[in-house]
């Protein structure tokens, strides 16, 4: 089995009275055999330890070193250990605050430079993205009286923010997609340092997903459980829950059957001719969409959705359902059951989390609801994406986002406890783009009024495409109008909010790829966690 410990380690530096104090857990130690030594300072006593642990990647020793997340009186001897060891990247796994509690204390400057001790490190860049962060930062020391203090490294800070403690990310490309990130800048030279809070959950399953996948890449195999075996003899409590190591299984074997689905746009054009010209059987598109025509959720991920007092609610009974973990949640009304449920689904995009709500054209009952959500999530573009055709055989009701009869400027209407007025349109081929406002009326003469973007696209038939030339000018139409708004979410339905609605969003999130200075997109992974959460 996988014991925790290993027989014949010890941790007696770790129990000493000057080094207790720098672990943040008391459980979890550093072996004596394996751990990271400090240089010896003189007249310091304990000043060799940290909690770190080297351990092994799959064709490389100490390819890793696996730490606990800096206290606040051991971040010197954390930088410390970076310039000893000639650490290049460093791996976060946690944020500073998880559920009301303090997981890792902040160790590097939020702009400029922090001295700690005798290390100065400044902030050089920083790039955010909806499940991690990347920050270049650079370490000299303070003391510039020899050559190797004069020189100034950068050091690489990967922080993946999207993984609970004692948990698993939810989605798994987020994880994979991060892992391939962080070896851009590998040295092999030197170790990677890997922490999250106490170094051993989140980190060795880091440290396992990413040393298999170099094995697969190398021999077309992996050995999970034995390579997990043997680096828990150098570091205790690695990989800490048995969803921990179900995730490494489920990761890889998503890994296996697709491998790495990212290109550059370079080779983009040069991948698609060459599919175009293969038969079906060695067309990688034919391929990957065969695995992804299996994915879908399973009924355990949408209770809420299939609750009796829900079910009405839904255009498509059993389909076009959101996901519980990623469902719009409405503010709950007393006394009534399912109040909080809307048929709406939110999703990250490539830069922030919650970019997106996709929903379905809402029933004549609930569109008092839609509004409801429109206003709690403080959505300012609504983008509709039925033909006039569909609007009036759906809707047969004055509703705005269901009809287009009020096209003129100065109509209203009023739905529960909204109001609404059109204050100008522009009509452009294909699509109109009303300004209207929208105000809160049950509030009395406290009623706020807000204005509201609203994008119909009406030359988009259901089984049919639309010429592309037209959707992208609507596109950039679109984002330059969101781009205004910050982190207001983009509303996007069509019928069901999954056909035509999931690739206008998949589309959003390729350009968005496209904006990073990577300029690659991963068509797969990008569609298969849209089907994962609606």
């Amino acid at each position: 089995s996988l014991g925790p410990h290993r027989p014949q380690s010890t941790c007696n530096d770790s129990r000493t009275v000057e080094n207790q104090p720098k672990n943040r857990y008391h459980d979890i130690v550093a072996y004596d055999q394996t751990r990271f030594r400090l240089r010896t300072m003189s007249g310091v006593p304990g000043s060799n330890y940290i909690n770190a642990n080297y351990v092994d990647g799959y064709d490389r020793k100490n390819a890793y070193i696996a730490t606990q997340a800096p206290l606040a009186h051991t971040i010197c001897d954390f930088w410390r250990m970076v310039w000893e060891s000639e650490c290049r990247v460093i791996v976060m796994l946690t944020d500073l605050i998880e559920t009301g509690k303090k997981k890792c204390d902040l160790y590097w400057p939020l702009k400029g430079s922090e001295t700690y001790k005798g290390f100065i490190v400044t902030l050089e860049d920083t790039k955010v993205y909806a499940s991690y962060i990347v920050r270049k930062l650079t370490i000299e020391k303070a003391d510039k009286s020899s050559c190797e203090s004069s020189k100034i490294r950068d050091v690489w800070h990967y922080q993946f923010i999207d993984w609970p403690d004692f948990g698993v990310p939810l989605n798994r490309y987020t994880l994979l997609s991060f892992i391939l990130r962080t070896r851009e800048h590998t040295n092999l030279a030197s170790p990677v340092i890997v922490h999250c809070s106490a170094g051993v959950g989140r980190t060795g399953t880091y440290i396992v997903i990413d040393s298999q996948i170099k094995q697969f890449d190398d021999k077309g195999n992996y050995d999970v459980y034995n390579f997990l075996k043997s680096i828990r003899l150098q570091r205790n409590f690695l990989v800490q829950m048995e969803i921990q190591y179900i995730f490494i299984h489920d990761l890889l074997l998503d890994y296996m059957y697709s491998g790495v689905t990212e290109i550059s746009i370079e080779d983009l054009e040069i991948a698609l001719n060459q599919d175009y010209c293969r038969k079906e059987d060695n067309n990688k598109l034919h391929k990957e969409w065969q695995l992804l025509k299996n994915v879908s959720a399973s009924c355990e991920q949408l209770t809420a959705a299939l609750r009796p007092c829900n079910r009405l609610k839904n255009k498509c009974s059993n389909s076009a359902l959101p996901v519980d973990t990623s469902r719009v949640r409405l503010t709950k009304k007393p006394f009534t059951d399912g109040s909080d449920y809307i048929n709406a689904s939110f999703f990250n995009g490539y830069f922030r989390k919650k970019a997106f709500i996709v929903t379905q054209i809402p029933p004549f009952d609930e569109r008092d609801e839609f509004y409801r959500m429109v206003w709690e999530n403080n959505v300012k573009v609504v983008v509709n994406l039925l033909t006039e055709e569909e609007l009036t055989d759906i809707c047969n009701v004055n509703f705005l986002f269901g009809m287009t009869s009020l096209i003129e400027t100065g109509s209203n209407e009023s739905i529960g406890g909204y109001s609404i007025e059109v204050i100008d349109e522009r009509k452009e081929n294909n699509y109109i783009h009303r300004t209207l406002t929208l105000s809160n009326t049950s509030l009395g003469i406290h009623g706020e009024t807000r204005q509201l973007h609203h994008y119909h696209f009406y030359s988009w038939p259901e089984l049919f495409f639309p010429r592309m030339a037209f959707l992208f000018y609507f596109i950039n139409d679109v984002v330059n109008c969101q781009q205004q708004f910050g982190d207001s979410p983009l509303l996007i339905h069509c019928k069901n909010g999954i056909g035509r609605s999931g690739m206008l969003l998949a589309l959003l999130l390729f350009k968005e790829q496209l904006e990073d200075s990577l300029k690659i997109v991963d068509v797969y992974n990008t569609v298969k966690t849209l089907r994962n959460q609606r």
